[in-house]
């Protein structure tokens, strides 16, 4: 993956704007039992998280652990970070450094898996793009990538509420859909280890194991098209099982019983005798939190789908056989999309209200990217400018209601909301998430040696040290053109 100088440069000076405005609380939804769990592993070098930091379970299992619903699976990608801080904080110590040792451990360990969520992340919007740029040009991709960033709450928990692991499974879900990318051009070797990272996946977060949704189809389509063998899929099966073990081991240290957390996991989302048909759907159109009223730039996404299947279903002339594969790898990827959309709308209805309904669907984002510029690459230039006004409007009312979220105002308008001059006054809050500096003393004499890493990474994407080896179809324009 070779970058030009241009944007090089972008991606260096966007990832400096990330660091100076992220909040190094690490604060979210299910943060203290992430960070206990962190600290748990790195202290002590065992599960039982209920010594460090969160003392809040009702009961314990019988291994002494907390049976918590949440995945713990982020602790992989979480404990370098949390020991670079305990590294940092020991050095500190010894060595008099009073302005590091007075911030406390605390303070410090709170930045450092804050800065691990932007890392995640900006490689994510990065990866996102590129894979947004292999179908449409790069000015669409851009638009499309900065569009869905700010039309959805994935800035809001990027960059305030960093104790969120949605990012890191958006991360490896974009992952996932590039290698299916590799399938042709992958060995047996490749595939076990397609198989052995799969299975890191459904650890990093339970959703992931819907990502199947879109591999086993083009796996099917590309073996009916005698473009890979049917073997290879045991070879991924067989690469899955040894992570798969491994993570039934993990269970039983957590509940104290052999028992898989998907299991717990239906129990919890699937079980609806108690719930009413009334609530169908409740949390994608409720006027209160709902997920079309809080980020309304789904409408935008749904109309992409509804005119990217009705374009697939028009086609009649034969096609190339790598075009026709990728029209079809499109299409499942965004059907599965959207078929999750709507199906957690249905299991998470009487959840609504609880926090920003976008969170559950953060993991798709990079397909959403996709969707959003379908519509953008329309030959339609009035469609084109009315889908780029609606979704310029679609991005403030996003950050109307994350801003009214924030500040709790929400609560107060469900008996009757003011006018639109009224309720623009709380975007300040949203301004200060996007382009308020934060703690940069705290992040300077702590983080440099991270960013540092993050750009070296950078040097070597753009001096092609990382080179991309997909499937022809995969490719963008400007790569065809380059290895002729």
């Amino acid at each position: 993956m070779k970058l030009k100088f241009g944007k090089y440069f972008f991606i260096i000076l966007f990832f400096l704007y990330l660091f100076l405005v992220y909040d190094t609380g690490f604060h979210g939804p299910d943060e203290p039992i992430y960070l206990a769990y962190t600290a748990s592993i790195v202290e002590d070098g065992d599960l039982n998280a209920i010594n460090n930091f969160y003392r809040d379970g009702k009961f314990v299992s019988k291994t002494y652990n907390l049976p918590d619903p949440r995945n713990y699976g982020g602790v992989l990608l979480w404990w370098p970070f949390y020991a670079y801080a305990k590294v940092i904080y020991f050095i500190a110590v010894q060595f008099n450094l009073t302005n590091s040792a007075i911030e406390g451990f605390s303070r410090l360990a709170n930045c450092a898996m804050s800065f691990s969520t932007i890392v995640f992340g900006f490689f994510c919007l990065m990866l996102s793009y590129r894979l947004c740029r292999i179908f449409f040009s790069s000015r669409i991709a851009l638009w499309s990538t900065l569009i869905i960033f700010l039309g959805i709450p994935f800035f809001y928990y990027m960059l305030y509420e960093t104790g969120n692991a949605n990012i890191l499974a958006c991360l490896f879900c974009t992952l996932l859909i590039w290698f299916c990318g590799c399938m042709v051009n992958m060995k047996k070797s490749h595939w076990f280890l397609f198989g052995l990272f799969f299975s890191i996946c459904i650890v990093i977060k339970i959703d992931l194991w819907l990502n199947l949704l879109f591999i086993f189809p083009f796996f099917v389509i590309l073996c009916m098209s005698r473009q890979i063998d049917w073997k290879n899929g045991i070879y991924f099966v067989v690469g899955f099982i040894p992570g798969f073990i491994l993570r039934t081991i993990n269970v039983y240290l957590k509940y104290g019983a052999f028992q898989t957390e998907e299991a717990h996991f239906k129990y919890l989302k699937l079980n609806l005798s108690d719930y009413r048909f009334v609530f169908t759907f409740e949390w994608l159109f409720n006027s209160y939190r709902g997920l079309f009223y809080m980020s309304p730039i789904f409408l935008v996404c749904l109309l992409g789908f509804i005119l990217l299947a009705t374009k697939m279903l028009k086609k009649s002339k034969p096609q190339d056989t790598n075009k026709k594969i990728k029209d079809i790898f499109l299409f499942i990827l965004v059907f599965y999309a959207i078929g999750k959309l709507f199906f957690i709308g249905v299991i998470s209805g009487y959840k609504h209200g609880v926090d920003l309904a976008a969170r559950h669907v953060l993991t798709e984002f990079p397909i959403f990217v996709l969707l959003c510029a379908s519509l953008l690459q329309n030959r339609n230039k009035y469609l084109r400018y009315f889908v780029a006004i609606i979704s310029a409007f679609f991005v403030f009312w996003n950050m109307l209601i994350v801003s009214e979220y924030m500040t709790g105002l929400d609560w107060t308008y469900i008996t009757g909301a003011p006018g639109i001059y009224a309720r623009i006054i709380p975007l300040k809050h949203v301004l200060f998430v996007l382009f308020g500096i934060k703690d940069l003393n705290l992040k300077l004499k702590f983080c440099l040696p991270l960013v540092i890493v993050v750009y070296g990474i950078i040097f070597y994407m753009k001096s092609g040290l990382i080179k991309s080896n997909f499937y022809p179809f995969l490719q963008s324009k400007d790569e065809k053109t380059e290895k002729k």
